[in-house]
């Protein structure tokens, strides 16, 4: 996220710019020792992820994933 002021009430917010959802089976396909060697886009898109971008790749805000309820889905 970055912190940034509301427009409408010019008080402090956090815009989520990405949101990504892995789960640790996916995590550990990931060779962290050559991480020279990774692209991190191209890891990203491995995974759910949520993200905004116009076609000049400015991110805009998106919703978050909401990991309460995703775990209350899972019954953790």
């Amino acid at each position: 996220y970055v912190p940034t002021l509301d427009t409408g009430t010019g008080q402090p917010t956090e815009n989520y710019l990405y949101s990504v959802l892995v789960t640790k089976p996916q995590w550990r396909e990931i060779n962290f020792k050559a991480l020279a060697n990774i692209e991190p886009p191209a890891t990203l898109e491995r995974f759910e992820l949520r993200r905004k971008m116009t076609k000049t790749g400015v991110f805009k805000a998106i919703e978050p994933f909401d990991v309460e309820a995703l775990a209350n889905e899972v019954g953790i």
